[in-house]
């Protein structure tokens, strides 16, 4: 009889403690599926709910899929799908859902999505903004991944190639945007580097299947070389021909004049690798440093000031002597 009168309790009680496990919106996450190819291939993830959400949405690397054409999200029956229209190779990372319930937010189990590609630009992405060096020279080589929730890590490193040495490079600064998260390094370009390899690495502890490197190898020449050569060049190609200057460009009328034009050509080449490499670029603002030092220089001359006029007054100041005081008593005693 008591089982009777109390069946709704009885079944709500069953309901939370077994069928909505303990309270879980999300009842059975997305699933990894296999490689699929770059191009016509469509492909959809499903995460299956217990109860109907206050809200829902899709994640990409941590980051919100803000539906479009080629990320269809929709709900229904308690659960929502995620449709990926012909997929790119940019699609490849891990998706999950994310649902609310009375201002509680759960977020599924992560499902990674490989893709099978012929020809596509893979993280992270290396520039730097010229391949060969002058001693003492500042080298700036930036790498850039996508932008993720947590944020990858970025390192820079050394590698010699006559040796399996390496070395730790310091991050200049970091710096992102919507979609790209970009680091620079910034060092200077000593004659140890000379035709080493600069490496970035990339790596990720929510996403541990994204671990990527990319590399640029640094060439450094001495001054004394660069003098030799120009000397060769410059005996090479002396001749009485005229030269015309106009727009700020050098324009020699001598037989070799091909190879001043290749020169030229490679002088653009270098101009365009540059606007490139800007592209990404970080402003790092080192003005507040000089001003701390400023600041620093300026108390430390105050205390200098400070203790010698302490040590000069304790030093010079004359000290009684208690004997003498004692016989000038005496005498003003006597008399």
């Amino acid at each position: 009889m008591f089982i009777f009168n109390n069946y709704p309790t009885i079944c709500l009680i069953f309901y939370i403690y077994f069928v909505n496990v303990g309270g879980k919106l999300i009842s059975r996450g997305p699933e990894s599926e296999p490689p699929v190819y770059e191009g016509n291939t469509d492909t959809k993830f499903t995460c299956i709910l217990n109860e109907v959400p206050d809200n829902y949405e899709w994640l990409k690397n941590g980051i919100t899929i803000t539906p479009d054409e080629h990320y269809n999200v929709t709900y229904g029956k308690r659960k929502t799908t995620l449709e990926i229209d012909k997929v790119k190779c940019t699609d490849k990372g891990y998706y999950q859902c994310k649902v609310w319930k009375n201002g509680k937010p759960e977020v599924s189990e992560k499902a990674q999505l490989r893709v099978i590609y012929t020809n596509c630009e893979t993280y992270p992405i290396c520039e730097m903004s010229k391949s060969v060096y002058e001693q003492c020279e500042m080298v700036y080589m930036t790498c850039i991944t996508e932008k993720k929730s947590p944020p990858d890590n970025i390192e820079f490193n050394v590698e010699y190639l006559n040796d399996e040495r390496s070395k730790h490079l310091n991050t200049t600064c970091q710096c992102g945007n919507g979609t790209h998260l970009w680091a620079t390094s910034e060092f200077t370009a000593d004659p140890d580097l000379d035709n080493t390899k600069i490496v970035c690495k990339i790596s990720n502890n929510q996403f541990p299947g994204d671990v990527g490197y990319c590399n640029k190898s640094l060439v450094i020449q001495s001054s004394t070389t660069t003098d030799k050569i120009d000397d060769r060049v410059m005996d090479e190609t002396a001749t009485p021909d005229t030269e015309e200057v106009t727009d700020s460009k050098i324009t020699t009328e001598t037989p070799t004049g091909k190879q001043e034009e290749e020169t030229t050509d490679d002088e653009t080449t270098d101009n365009k690798t540059d606007d490139n490499a800007d592209k990404y670029t970080c402003e790092c603002n080192n003005g507040w440093i000089i001003f701390l030092l400023i600041i620093i220089i300026i108390l430390c001359i105050i205390l200098i000031i400070c203790f010698y006029f302490l040590f000069s007054k304790i030093k010079f100041t004359p000290q009684t002597n208690p004997e003498n005081n004692s016989a000038s008593e005496l005498s003003e005693t006597s008399t």
